[in-house]
């Protein structure tokens, strides 16, 4: 039995952790799991880095004690662990444990899939955000130019049309561009409701855009979304120790990768990764931590965006002059 302090992560086995009003704890370690970068080195459903181990269903291998010692002191728990401790308030610990054990990838028997709750418009909205489709697509004159506009959606398309492109991209629309994503048949119902709710051209609707207006405002979420941060530190300024070196040395910063890289090179090496490190301490173990490939993850247009977020991070007056 879980003891009560982590009883709202049951509340996820019908719900998204984000929809609950009576779980709040919940909703704190989701968002902490988004805004601590973990998505960077874990997969989850399909999506995510590689480096750590994969976390589908990890809150029914693991116990709560077990999770709280691993994000507090990850290398005591799992020897060799490139992980750094999560520098996070006791609480937001217990937030980020309880989230952890509500993926426990139970099986729901008929009737409560049956009787389960589906998601709104107001679900496929965030997801439409969440999922950076305003990086390619525009809604009211805003976003990306990548693939069609979306307004007036629903009078060119029907539910099963959308629903279908939204599976399989490519099958419904030969030469498209847009990848095939893992959505799970919930989160395709919510967004094909959504887009549903966009009947006329030029009308919005509830559809708001704050933080996501320009390529750079919309990079920086990118650069959230993938879990950037969980190597290169909150707003790319590093501070995450690095396994691989001899010294008490940390991932770098990103704040002056425009002086090293032009865009074409930076996209190259967020879609390439760098797998391949040549260890500082040649008598030390290959170096756990390196920077995946993103290649087939992230969409044309999130790319774009998150270029221009990195190329932006130097401020002009601190730019070398030769």
């Amino acid at each position: 039995m879980l003891p009560m302090k982590y009883i709202q992560s049951a509340c996820a086995k019908c719900h998204f952790a984000s929809d609950v009003p009576g779980a709040p704890k919940l909703a704190r370690g989701r968002a902490l799991f988004e805004e601590t970068g973990c998505i960077g080195c874990h997969k989850l459903k399909g999506v995510g880095g590689v480096i750590g181990p994969e976390l589908e269903g990890v809150g029914a291998r693991r116990s709560p004690e077990w999770l709280s010692k691993h994000f507090r002191v990850p290398a005591e728990v799992t020897p060799g662990s490139a992980m750094p401790p999560v520098k996070v308030s006791e609480d937001d610990v217990d937030a980020l444990t309880l989230y952890m054990l509500s993926l426990t990838d139970e099986r729901l028997n008929a009737y409560l899939v049956s009787m389960k709750m589906l998601p709104g418009p107001e679900a496929g909205q965030r997801l439409f955000l969440e999922k950076g489709c305003i990086g390619c697509h525009s809604l009211g004159g805003q976003g990306g130019k990548v693939g069609p506009a979306l307004e007036g959606i629903a009078t060119r398309h029907d539910a099963s049309w959308i629903a279908a492109h939204f599976r399989n991209p490519p099958a419904v629309t030969p030469g498209t561009l847009m990848p095939k994503f893992d959505f799970s048949e919930v989160q395709i119902r919510a967004l094909t409701e959504f887009l549903l709710t966009k009947t006329e051209p030029g009308v919005v609707g509830f559809l708001k855009l704050p933080a996501l207006l320009t390529p750079i405002e919309r990079g920086k979420a990118v650069f959230k979304k993938f879990g950037c941060i969980g190597c290169h530190g909150r707003d790319a300024l590093g501070g995450v120790p690095n396994p691989n070196a001899k010294t008490k040395q940390q991932v770098p910063g990103l704040k002056f990768v425009s002086e090293g890289y032009n865009k074409a090179e930076l996209r190259k090496r967020i879609l390439g990764g760098q797998k391949e490190i040549n260890k500082l301490d040649l008598k030390g173990p290959q170096p756990p931590l390196y920077m995946p490939g993103w290649a087939g993850k992230i969409s044309d247009g999130e790319l774009a965006d998150l270029v221009e977020y990195l190329m932006s991070l130097l401020p002009k007056e601190e730019k070398t002059e030769f």
